[in-house]
């Protein structure tokens, strides 16, 4: 039979590191000041950059509801194992 084991203090400790990690991540959009043109490509770098910011921060996000779950399940698991261990030794 298979056997999964889940060293419960790597996993928390590896999840902190990622969501420090998340934090990290700047999402702060720096807007940047460009002399008044009246060509296009100023109003496409915005554009760009408007988007970029965007991707990253639900990059973020995405990241975040990851390491939450991965945390929740993790935790249901172990209260699983207890549980079983329990039943195993009535």
């Amino acid at each position: 039979m298979t056997e999964i084991k889940v060293h419960l203090q790597e996993v928390e400790s590896s999840l902190d590191e990622l969501k420090r990690k998340i934090g990290e991540l700047n999402t702060n959009h720096s807007h940047p000041s460009f002399p008044v043109s009246s060509l296009d490509f100023i109003t496409k770098i915005k554009a760009m950059e408007d988007l970029y910011y965007q991707i990253v921060t639900d990059y973020k996000n995405t990241l975040l509801h990851i390491e939450s779950d991965v945390r929740r399940h993790i935790e249901n698991l172990a209260e699983t194992d207890r549980n079983i261990a329990k039943k195993m030794t009535i």
